[in-house]
């Protein structure tokens, strides 16, 4: 990939540089410590972090009223603080909710097989959503300040955390527990060093009024309510085929599922996260600066490099029953064709995840077109695999192909509206 020929833009490469540094880095140590794993906890217990991972997704796609979206659209630092600090609030409200319908536990919850399967667990939800949010606040912070160094280092030190308090708690074979708290502790580390970093954010965000954030809510809202049902149908869309699949099928195989997903995705993620957060911030530039077709051309540009990378993944992804049980243990056999049958999917999320960028011209309502389809395709692609009685792996197939349409609609989606507005500039 020649990231010299980004449209001269130093400050893409810089940040892209930094974070994809960082991330094959995490990455390198998730894949590595992944075989250890397998041999100190059973596909069952993935199949429940998974569990766990899908319900924190679901209420974390909520927690900030997705105000850390809007941040790097503000104008003046000011309102970056003040939004900042409206999101800090709806954070702590949607926490103390979450702990609150836990302990209240009404009927709804009975519906859902998952609620059982965690038992006590699920009361780390809370703690790890409140960690997560924050991060992302921060996030949206460094993402206005075009400054993704403190960003990457956070992501050095959170895949550290995890893998070193996963492989400990599995040494003294504690089961699940030990995956869920290398969640939790995943969520909060590298916070403290980001506060640090965030010059001009603290103590600034103690000097916000109350004022100021009713002004930040009034202005904010329609786009927060937009940006919430979008995150929170792209969150469903990822966790309904864990919620789905949990059940109808075994956990056990919801733990192949998962595991194949997760470090399939890996590799993936290392270009797909420094990509996303870098080309965000640059397109947040060339809209403030109203260069539709700049923008319009660097998109098309990485689109067709990330179609070369989607080679060497299919390639990955096609020879998975034949090194898998190899490399996981013997428990994980079946796991090997789960990976193959998740190949349309790791194309889609190779090719066109890390470039949405539908938030920079306030367009989440179209986005939901895309995930609003997925999300109901992938539950009736499960659904479907259970009426007509299919086995697991067709179930895993439909999934896979209905993500892969939704991602494609959704490059649609970005065309017209990168067309739409260079036209009208």
């Amino acid at each position: 990939m020649k990231l010299a020929s980004f449209g001269g833009a130093s400050k893409l490469r810089h940040n892209f540089l930094a974070v994809l540094q960082a991330n094959v880095l995490a990455q390198v140590v998730a894949l590595a410590v992944a075989p250890v794993l397998s041999r100190l906890y059973t596909p069952s217990d993935f199949g429940t972090i998974a569990i766990f991972v899908a319900a924190f997704q679901l209420i974390a796609a909520i927690s900030t009223a997705r105000l850390d979206w809007s941040i790097p659209n503000t104008d003046t630092k000011r309102q970056a603080v003040s939004l900042f600090s409206t999101g800090f609030i709806a954070l702590c409200v949607v926490c103390v909710s979450t702990a609150a319908v836990f302990a209240i536990k009404p009927p709804l919850l009975d519906h859902w097989s998952g609620f059982t399967t965690l038992g006590s667990l699920i009361w780390l939800l809370p703690v790890t959503v409140f960690g997560f949010g924050l991060n992302q606040l921060l996030q949206g912070w460094f993402v206005r300040e075009n400054n993704l160094v403190p960003v990457s280092r956070m992501a050095v030190a959170q895949s550290l955390g995890n893998a070193s308090v996963s492989v400990f708690l599995g040494m003294l074979h504690v089961g699940v527990v030990g995956l869920v708290l290398a969640t939790v502790v995943g969520a909060w580390l590298g916070i403290g060093m980001m506060i640090r970093r965030a010059k001009g954010l603290f103590p600034t965000v103690f000097t916000v009024s109350l004022q100021e954030i009713c002004e930040s809510s009034r202005r904010y809202w329609k786009e927060g309510c937009i940006s919430s049902t979008v995150s929170l149908i792209n969150a469903a869309s990822a966790a309904a085929p864990v919620i789905m699949l949990a059940m109808f099928f075994s956990v056990q195989e919801v733990g192949w599922y998962s595991l194949m997903l997760r470090m399939a995705a890996a590799p993936v993620g290392v270009v797909g996260r420094a990509l996303s957060q870098s080309f965000w911030a640059r397109a947040s530039e060339l809209v403030r600066a109203k260069e539709f077709s700049a923008l319009s051309a660097l998109y098309l540009k990485i689109i067709r490099l990330l179609l070369l990378a989607a080679i060497p993944v299919s390639l990955a992804c096609f020879a998975g029953p034949w090194y898998i049980g190899f490399i996981f243990g013997k428990e994980w056999d079946g796991a090997g064709h789960v990976l193959f049958a998740l190949t349309p999917m790791l194309v889609g999320i190779t090719v066109f995840s890390s470039t949405n960028h539908l938030i920079v011209f306030s367009r989440q309502d179209l986005q939901l077109i895309g995930d609003g389809f997925r999300l109901i395709a992938v539950i009736f692609s499960v659904y479907l695999a259970h009426l007509y009685d299919w086995s697991f792996l067709t179930a895993v197939w439909l999934v896979s192909f209905s993500s892969l349409t939704a991602y494609v609609i959704l490059f649609g989606i970005h065309r017209y509206v990168q067309i739409y507005h260079d036209r009208g500039s």
